[in-house]
């Protein structure tokens, strides 16, 4: 893992190291060590905006396609109702959030089917057989 400027990154990274999986309570105890403990309210409102996120992002018309997305204008969160919006920059915005999301989540797709080709053996039989081919074998 690559160092970051973030020391709580860089904490989680060194407790983690090569662990194959961590549980979210170690994560929390890390946590309570770095961080201060948050503003009640803060988090009220915080909470009610990821339900408002949750429901907005999970809403779908008839034929199970989402309608509507978050649109960022500096600190300023809006929802377009893509059908009924005139504003081209605005989803330009969406649409280029949606295509970096698509990116990322595509290269951590490549990045766990070739884990799982690893793990489960067949890099090492596909070397296996070609090593056989060059003896004369199969």
């Amino acid at each position: 893992m690559k160092k970051s400027k973030n020391k709580v990154r860089d904490r989680i990274d060194e407790k983690i190291g090569d662990l194959s999986f961590v549980n979210k309570d170690a994560v929390i105890l890390i946590l309570k060590d770095l961080l201060v403990e948050p503003d009640t309210q803060e988090l009220i409102k915080q909470w009610w905006g990821k339900k408002t996120n949750y429901y907005i992002a999970t809403y779908r018309d008839c034929n199970n396609i989402r309608q509507i997305f978050a649109s960022r204008e500096s600190f300023d969160t809006q929802y377009v109702v893509i059908e009924n919006t005139n504003d081209v920059q605005r989803l330009l915005s969406i649409r280029a959030s949606l295509k970096a999301k698509y990116t990322g989540l595509n290269a951590s797709i490549k990045m766990i089917e070739k884990q799982i080709t690893e793990v489960s053996g067949q890099t090492v039989l596909e070397f296996e057989h070609s090593e056989t081919e060059k003896a004369g074998g199969l």
